[in-house]
């Protein structure tokens, strides 16, 4: 008996370990994605900045330059929206992913409590 309870809790470790593996990969998957989209929308508004004082810097007439700011504003704020909803599609991509890994890992942990008990039935 003591080697099927030892066999139990080498497979119960061995999976702890996996879902543990799984957090680690996923945590710097998402960081990493994060990150690149980060810098993504670092070379956007330096672009965005360059592109509209460049035009802002050409107009003579106030309403000229009022139109430009306009569609800057207009423009910032689509892409703002965009970038938005890619960071919400990677983090409900994320959450998924960890329900997913809890879940398996609550189904593990339910299924190697059964085998002990039938074990422990089995030993008295």
């Amino acid at each position: 008996m003591q080697k099927q309870v030892f066999d139990l809790m080498k497979s119960y470790n061995d999976s702890v370990m996996a879902s543990t593996t799984r957090l680690g990969e996923l945590n710097l998957k998402t960081c990493e994605t994060l990150a690149g989209k980060q810098a993504e929308i670092f070379s956007q508004c330096v672009e965005s900045v360059t592109g509209h004082m460049e035009k802002l810097s050409q107009q003579s007439d106030f309403n000229q330059a009022v139109a430009v700011q306009l569609a800057f504003a207009q423009n910032c704020s689509e892409k703002m929206v965009a970038n938005l909803r890619d960071y919400t599609g990677v983090l409900t991509e994320t959450r998924d992913e960890l329900s997913a890994i809890t879940e398996e890992a609550a189904t593990e942990l339910a299924e190697k409590m059964e085998q002990a008990g039938e074990l422990l039935k089995e030993a008295a």
